[in-house]
């Protein structure tokens, strides 16, 4: 994995002639938010634009994203001791992977900031303006100032074949190491369909793993289900004495996947165990909408 990872940092990260080279392209646009499990609080909206850049075996991934955390009370103008701070983050990202036999290695760098001038509290007014209920969100005043972020990730990724074209199993171990939220982890998902795409899975923005269309097909549809083991060292959008938090955490994943041609579209269910001590319920879900072209 060490040799990977300094491959791609000398021959792919540092050459800019392999970006210019590249031959095939995708744009992605993530959507999360906790609405299908009707809650509207901690983890409640993340939004992510992507470009994915291919050359032979390696893959560029450029991004924006930006992050937004709330309490569970939300109506009132302050936060209640024990609940959710409000935390805004805005993140820039590049990173690089290179695929080999059955195995996918990535780096992934990120620089971003939290406090005002993301705007969360302006997007999130925005979005709710268009609801027939308009909930009022009335403490982000208090939100985590602002901070620059850093932030280095690494992963590899194994893909074995359970039936040709049909069925396989997909491995995925990793670390992130960031101002904001350090962690390591591992986890496996299990993939059955119809010419099951030659890629490595079907991951949430938060995962902070790519999202590429194998450029060998141009249809398929398949099922997916995992679970991924987490631990987590520091998190930045719950750094308060009143919510202490868990360092380990599990989380489920099921959702499905369509390809039609140069367009992708995906829904992957996500649900954890609690992040900290005080929260309100054993396990809280989101939901991954991604949309992507290729061309």
């Amino acid at each position: 994995m060490f040799e990977s990872l300094l491959y791609l940092t000398l021959l792919s990260a540092l050459n800019k002639e392999s970006i210019k080279e590249s031959k095939i392209s995708q744009f992605n646009f993530y959507f999360e938010n906790d609405f299908v499990y009707e809650t509207d609080k901690y983890y409640t909206n993340s939004v992510k634009l992507e470009w994915l850049a291919y050359n032979k075996n390696i893959i560029y991934n450029f991004g924006i994203v930006q992050d937004m955390y709330t309490p569970a009370h939300h109506e009132i103008n302050f936060v209640e001791y024990g609940d959710h701070p409000y935390t805004g983050r805005v993140e820039g990202n590049f990173g690089v992977s290179v695929i080999g036999e059955g195995s996918m290695v990535s780096l992934d760098i990120g620089i971003g900031y939290t406090g005002e001038y993301t705007y969360a509290k302006e997007v999130m007014d925005a979005l709710h303006s268009l609801l027939p209920s308009n909930p009022i969100f009335g403490g982000w005043e208090y939100q985590t100032p602002t901070r620059i972020l850093g932030r280095i990730s690494i992963s590899q990724k194994n893909r074995y074949i359970l039936s040709d074209g049909y069925s396989d199993f997909i491995s995925n171990i990793g670390a992130s190491f960031s101002n904001f939220q350090s962690n390591i982890y591992a986890g496996y998902q299990w993939r059955v369909g119809w010419n099951l795409p030659n890629d490595f899975g079907l991951y949430s923005n938060l995962s902070k793993s790519i999202n590429y269309q194998d450029p060998t097909n141009t249809l398929h549809a398949y099922g997916v289900a995992g679970i991924q083991a987490e631990y987590i060292d520091n998190d930045l959008s719950i750094d308060h004495p009143s919510t202490p938090q868990h360092h380990q955490l599990l989380t489920f994943n099921t959702g499905f996947a369509l390809a039609y041609y140069d367009f992708t579209a995906s829904m992957l269910f996500s649900k954890e165990t609690k992040r900290f001590h005080s929260q309100d319920s054993d396990y809280f879900g989101f939901v991954t909408i991604l949309i992507g072209y290729r061309f």
